[in-house]
């Protein structure tokens, strides 16, 4: 069932995007992590839905992120692990599946937020028991495509960026699949992968229970 206008709600994230904003009001640009394309920090976004188009139908009304270290401290790590177990607890409190996006070139953060918006509200889940449909948690890996596909040669610097981020989007996506599958209150629930690429114009799934 279509959200209403003006209805909000949280997509999570990760991004390896260099932080151009503060740590009080984040934003992020084009490049990478200071510390290389390896390292990724977590947050979550205030979407807001605006209208019906598919494209600028969502706001992104606020972004926070969790605390990050440098490469010696462990902030890094608990805060990562705050943020997943906010997701985990409302998996098995909501009984939710989760949806982890990876966004196709051409996309700012803000971009890659708002189709992660986009696939939180398009994507309802039918339990296994038979109940009645919901939305997923979605969890977005937000690398730093340049938003641009002119002039040409923006994709084929997102084409080698996308490539560095391999390394951190797969460190994510490990780290939060064994997260909601570890200790004694796995969540239960699956856990489903839509990637995108505008190159292609194809959306892949896969899905893990």
């Amino acid at each position: 069932m279509p959200f209403a206008r003006g209805h909000e709600f949280e997509v999570y994230f990760a991004t390896n995007r260099n932080m151009t904003g503060s740590n009080s009001a984040p934003s992020f640009g084009k490049r990478f992590h200071r510390d290389g394309a390896h390292f990724y920090r977590v947050g979550r976004a205030r979407v807001r839905k605006q209208s019906d188009d598919l494209d600028d139908g969502y706001e992104v009304v606020s972004v926070s992120v969790e605390a990050e270290g440098t490469r010696a401290t462990t902030a890094h790590r608990l805060g990562r692990s705050t943020l997943f177990a906010d997701i985990k607890r409302r998996m098995i409190d909501e009984t939710r599946d989760a949806i982890i996006y990876l966004h196709g070139f051409a996309n700012t953060f803000e971009d890659g937020i708002k189709r992660a918006a986009q696939i939180h509200e398009a994507y309802e889940i039918t339990p296994r028991d038979g109940g009645a449909p919901y939305n997923p948690v979605v969890f977005a890996f937000c690398w730093p495509s340049n938003g641009a596909t002119i002039p040409p040669w923006e994709y084929f610097s997102d084409r080698d960026d996308a490539k560095a981020s391999g390394f951190a989007m797969a460190r994510a996506v490990m780290r939060f699949v064994d997260f909601m599958a570890e200790g004694g209150d796995p969540c239960r629930q699956r856990i489903h992968v839509v990637a995108h690429s505008w190159a292609t114009g194809r959306c892949v799934t896969r899905s893990r229970a």
